[in-house]
């Protein structure tokens, strides 16, 4: 997990939020799979790549919010992901007309230990808080759910490496 540690204060730090294509994510770096807007925050839906000094690459899924000029992001591993994916299908399965906790996962292996709360009602709301960042909210309408569970699918195969 000190690759999730070093590449987490990487993503963290370098998340400028600029926008690069996915067909160029053999490259490394940074890549938005997509971006979800409502009227006081952004969802990012991002991959993070980085070729390690042994040749070792190394692959995450980040899902950041952006309120204003403050971010925050919680980054999973290729072991992880499918808690995340999880989460989005339960969240999926329980909407109601009232907000309901779905579940939540923590962050391992970095400084600034992130902390995701998944929870359904009229839309899937994503709340991102970590100790030196704070909290962030975001939430996705159901007219946004075919693209995020899109954006998710290349994740899932990008961390696959396939």
């Amino acid at each position: 997990m000190a690759w999730m540690k070093k590449l987490g204060m990487a993503v963290a730090l370098s998340l400028a939020f600029c926008a690069q294509p996915v067909s160029a994510q053999a490259q490394g770096g940074l890549h938005y799979l997509g971006n979800f807007v409502n009227s006081d925050s952004e969802l990012h839906v991002m991959t993070y790549s980085k070729v390690t000094d042994k040749g070792v690459e190394v692959r995450i899924f980040l899902l950041g919010i952006q309120s204003n000029t403050r971010r925050n992001s919680v980054a999973f591993g290729p072991d992880d992901f499918p808690a995340f994916l999880r989460l989005w299908q339960s969240a999926l399965k329980q909407q109601s007309d009232t907000w309901q906790p779905v579940g939540d996962y923590v962050e391992q292996g970095t400084k600034d230990v992130s902390h995701l709360k998944v929870s359904a009602g009229p839309g899937i709301r994503f709340v991102i808080e970590s100790p030196a960042r704070g909290a962030f909210t975001s939430e996705l309408q159901p007219s946004n759910y075919d693209a995020f569970g899109s954006a998710l699918e290349t994740a899932n195969l990008f961390l696959e490496n396939k």
